[in-house]
């Protein structure tokens, strides 16, 4: 089980090179609604190359309900923290210019109040696990392509996306943390509420055909 902590850890740091490459290429579009569109290079590369994101992981905490489960996600979680700081130091210092735009991005989502944010959050969470069960569980794409604008384009918020803004726009406060804190439990919300109510349903058509019987 160490090993694979670890080896958690370092795919969800993997994870931070795609979803890095996303928030670069949105705040280099001067057109919002091509940017998001760019923005699903990241989904799809760690859904294709098996890295590990948190916002894709936790869902599925629903059906594997267990210790094991719950640890690989906070491994995850730890790698995706990591590799915000670590990759998006590193793309501060090639992509300079991008300093200013995140900066501007991040002023507008810290005016939001906690419970703004956890909604925001909380629906993001819901759109990522269903785009990512679309890809493990129906071999596609489009919960990826149509997913990823719609919550950009929502105001939707996603806990490791921001984490890499905040060190782009070197915004490291209680505040700023404070922030994340309340994506992570709204994504993390959004991501279980799906499969909890396909699984509630499921129990309720099971007891109603024994009833049957």
């Amino acid at each position: 089980m160490v090993k694979r902590f670890f080896a958690e850890i370092l795919n969800g740091i993997l994870a931070i090179l795609s979803v890095g490459i996303g928030c670069i290429v949105f705040l280099s579009c001067e057109n919002v609604y091509v940017g998001a569109i760019l923005f699903s290079v990241a989904l799809l590369t760690v859904c294709i190359m098996k890295f590990s994101l948190f916002t894709g992981k936790i869902g599925y905490i629903v059906e594997n309900f267990n210790r094991e489960h719950f640890l690989l996600c906070i491994a995850c979680l730890i790698g995706n923290v990591i590799g915000s700081l670590a990759i998006g130091a590193i793309a501060k210092l090639g992509l300079p210019e991008l300093e200013m735009k995140a900066g501007v991005l991040i002023a507008s989502k810290l005016t939001q109040t906690p419970i703004q944010t956890i909604i925001r959050a909380l629906f993001c969470g819901v759109i990522i696990h269903i785009a990512v069960h679309m890809y493990n569980h129906k071999d596609s794409l489009a919960g990826i392509i149509l997913g990823i604008p719609t919550f950009i384009l929502s105001g939707f918020e996603h806990s490791i996306a921001d984490m890499f803004y905040f060190v782009l726009a070197s915004s490291f406060t209680l505040e700023s943390a404070l922030y994340i804190v309340f994506v992570v439990i709204g994504n993390s919300l959004g991501g279980i509420v799906t499969p909890l109510i396909e699984k509630l349903v499921k129990n309720l058509h099971a007891k109603e055909h024994q009833a049957e019987l």
